[in-house]
């Protein structure tokens, strides 16, 4: 079976289940247990459907029910050489399944997050799930959160996600972090806009975005102090900002940081938050406006 055959046949499994489909991918009721809100990920494999349950029904039971349902599921094929394909597969599994199933950012409740923060587009890598899963198996729950591609290069190779409460546009407070990471960063970041000869560093998410606001440079997220040495920087790069918080965990990311370019012909500056602010965040929300 053709790669377009199995995608055909996907698209019209999900819409059988209440779901949609978008891309090569996507979730819908999972047939398996007693699903009101969709929690099963389908999507296109080399030579079948791939299914994936974010309640915890294991894959045999999803296409038991689905063959009970009289449901149509294609038959599994040679391999199909796909470039698209392959490129979807590269990275993190749980990550990507999450983050193509996430909606583009623009009038959600995590856009109403960010510019409550007077954080404003553009939000590149930046996507909004009402269900995002946490927890594993049949512990898992599904919240609201801004979702963050993680890319090393351009390759996605985790997700970084924010949860936020589901009632107010702000990080959910009943958990003890709110901010939570899906998959392995490796050397990535999340780059909330290209970058030119110059980049910008900073550690979260919120924090980037307000130093690329004050700064008017391209400024990634590192997602912590202690990787920020560790990013994969593009190859062009002649000038790099580091845009830190005011606190050790900072000053020692500057240091390491110099020392590891201190022979390679970047250029490294270092500006700080003025006091007493501990980041440009809370710079960006000092700052007058006009009433």
């Amino acid at each position: 079976m053709r790669l377009q055959e199995i995608e055909t046949a996907g698209a019209n499994l999900v819409k059988r289940l209440g779901g949609r489909w978008r891309g090569g991918q996507g979730l819908c009721l999972c047939p398996a247990h007693d699903d009101h809100d969709p929690s099963l990920s389908v999507r296109v494999g080399d030579s079948a459907l791939l299914f994936k349950c974010f309640a915890g029904c294991d894959t045999i039971a999803v296409l038991r029910a689905i063959r009970y349902l009289h449901l149509d599921l294609p038959e599994r094929g040679a391999p199909i050489p796909s470039i698209r394909h392959r490129s979807f597969q590269t990275g993190s599994g749980p990550a990507l399944r999450v983050w193509d199933a996430s909606n583009p950012i623009a009038g959600t409740p995590a856009a109403t997050y960010l510019v409550n923060r007077f954080l404003v587009p553009p939000w590149r890598d930046l996507r909004y799930n009402p269900r995002t899963p946490l927890g594993r198996g049949r512990a898992a729950v599904f919240r609201p959160a801004l979702i963050a591609a993680v890319r090393e290069g351009h390759r996605i190779v985790a997700i970084h996600r924010t949860f936020l409460d589901p009632v107010a546009a702000l990080k959910a407070n009943d958990l003890a972090d709110p901010r939570m990471m899906l998959g392995r960063p490796g050397r990535g970041a999340v780059q909330l806009a290209p970058a030119t000869t110059t980049l910008g560093l900073a550690e979260g998410i919120e924090t980037a975005l307000a130093a690329m606001h004050l700064h008017r440079i391209p400024v990634w997220a590192t997602l912590g102090a202690e990787r920020a040495a560790h990013v994969l920087l593009p190859s062009r790069l002649e000038r790099l900002v580091l845009l830190f918080d005011r606190d050790v965990a900072g000053w020692k990311a500057n240091r390491q940081i110099r020392l590891a370019h201190q022979h390679t012909g970047l250029k490294v500056f270092s500006p700080w938050p003025p006091v007493p602010h501990n980041d440009w965040a809370d710079v960006l929300e000092d700052m007058p406006r006009a009433a």
